[in-house]
């Protein structure tokens, strides 16, 4: 496929995915965001890791506050990234809180930090992805910017990286070029994913 046909093809599965979004009610929302956030909390990637990466929840987004607080309250060092849109990057900015006087809301209505450190890439054991679609090999879907992709270019290959998503976002096929970068999990309410198994309770 070439890029203008995969372009075509990720354009077509983001609007798909976007009505998909729109059908879940609010109260379906927040039951199935504890429960992949429980599900990823469990796993050994999680509770082994001592420097974690989240994102914070655009709207469409799902919530992994309940992550932070689990990692904060386990005295994990927690980092979300911080959005330089001159240069099209992330960079990770080490969190003590997410309240709103520490993560005030952007122009977006995403809750970033304040101030804090910035925590080096490599430092980082796991960093757990956003994005509008995943499949069972670890192809994400992000919004067409490429700051995670960029992002995830940089990170050692010993830092695991997690994908979490609403299953309605869980998709056979992801459309994917040569510069997309692949997770090495994906968690959804139902399902927990890796390149070498799939597990469903």
């Amino acid at each position: 496929m070439d890029s203008n046909s995969t372009d075509s093809a990720k354009s077509s599965l983001r609007t798909r995915v976007r009505e998909r979004l729109r059908g879940m009610d609010s109260h379906a929302r927040a039951e199935a965001a504890r429960h992949a956030c429980e599900r990823l909390a469990a796993d050994a990637r999680f509770t082994g890791a001592s420097s974690v990466m989240l994102y914070m929840p655009m709207r469409s987004e799902l919530d992994v506050t309940p992550l932070a607080q689990a990692a904060l309250s386990q005295g994990k060092r927690v980092s979300v990234p911080r959005t330089d849109t001159t240069r099209g990057t992330l960079t990770p900015v080490g969190i003590d809180s997410i309240d709103s006087a520490s993560m005030p809301q952007d122009a977006m209505g995403v809750r970033t930090p304040a101030s804090g450190p910035e925590v080096a890439p490599d430092s980082l054991d796991l960093v757990v992805v956003p994005g509008m679609a995943f499949d069972r090999a670890g192809h994400r879907l992000g919004r067409g910017a490429g700051y995670y992709d960029r992002f995830l270019s940089r990170l050692p290959a010993r830092t695991a990286t997690a994908g979490i998503c609403f299953d309605e976002q869980l998709v056979d096929d992801v459309p994917h070029g040569e510069h997309d970068r692949t997770v090495d999990c994906v968690f959804t309410p139902s399902h927990t994913i890796s390149a070498s198994r799939t597990s469903n309770s």
